[in-house]
């Protein structure tokens, strides 16, 4: 396992990321569609 200090996640990661915190509970469909929407 990588030391937390030297990780890094690409910008897809991220999105990814702020898509879960930000709806909380979600299954992996509705994570979907939250990224597909975003990405227009």
């Amino acid at each position: 396992m990588k030391d937390a200090k030297n990780v890094t996640i690409t910008d897809s990661e991220w999105m990814a990321m702020r898509a879960i915190w930000t709806m909380g509970h979600a299954t992996i469909r509705e994570l979907i569609d939250a990224m597909n929407e975003l990405e227009g």
